[in-house]
């Protein structure tokens, strides 16, 4: 339906699994993939795909750097209006692409959400994400996902993000951070998703990480105040 106009980023590692499943729903997008040297074949799965550009990695360098890589590689070697970022091991449904396209006319960032209905979310992950959301609404942020990994973006909010306030976080939270920028000079909505649970890895520095993320966006505000 939509197109050139519509190009989708994913980073992978190990995802041999899923990935059919998830590059089967995406045949009408072009899909930029970053794969950090899977060692299940992830990225040699993706490239008998004709829509999909593989950009393999040395190694494991992290969910932060392979976001970025992609994003860039999309806006520099694409004239889509619409970069949109997802996982890649099926917790996002490829399907779910097209509702949040649908929502970017009355918006800059579209975020698929888990929470903007009910959280349906279980265990520690909802905690973290709820938490995020709070300290978020803090800073003036308002969202009910504040960590969600699916979002729909203008390429020209996207490029600005990127070129003036690039993210540091380490892991997911830089979610947080490209969040906070988008919401200062553009318009921000949620759609709700279905997040299917799965058993990805957690471990309390992804705590740490968005509480290290908060503190710096609220020191950078203090000194704006002032």
């Amino acid at each position: 339906m939509y197109g050139n106009e519509v190009t989708v980023v994913i980073a992978t590692y190990n995802e041999a699994e899923t990935i059919r499943r998830v590059l089967g729903g995406l045949r009408d997008y072009q899909v930029v993939l970053v794969d950090d040297s899977s060692l299940d074949g992830t990225g040699n799965i993706a490239m008998e795909y004709e829509n999909v550009r593989v950009i393999s990695r040395s190694g494991k360098l992290g969910i932060r750097s392979a976001y970025v890589t992609g994003f860039k590689f999309a806006l520099a070697n694409y004239p889509s209006d619409l970069i949109v970022q997802m996982d890649a091991g099926m917790t996002h449904d490829p399907h779910d692409v097209g509702r949040l396209v649908e929502q970017i006319d009355s918006a800059d960032l579209v975020i698929g959400s888990r929470f903007v209905v009910a959280p349906h979310v279980k265990g520690i992950r909802t905690i973290i994400s709820l938490v995020a959301a709070f300290l978020m609404s803090l800073l003036g942020v308002h969202v009910s996902d504040a960590t969600s990994g699916f979002r729909c973006w203008r390429a020209r909010l996207l490029s600005h993000i990127l070129s003036n306030y690039p993210p540091e976080a380490d892991g997911f939270a830089f979610q947080l951070e490209m969040l906070y920028h988008a919401w200062q000079v553009g318009r921000v909505v949620e759609v709700p998703i279905y997040y299917r649970l799965t058993n990805s890895s957690f471990n309390w520095r992804m705590l740490v990480e968005v509480m290290r993320v908060y503190m710096r966006l609220a020191s950078k505000m203090v000194r704006c105040e002032r």
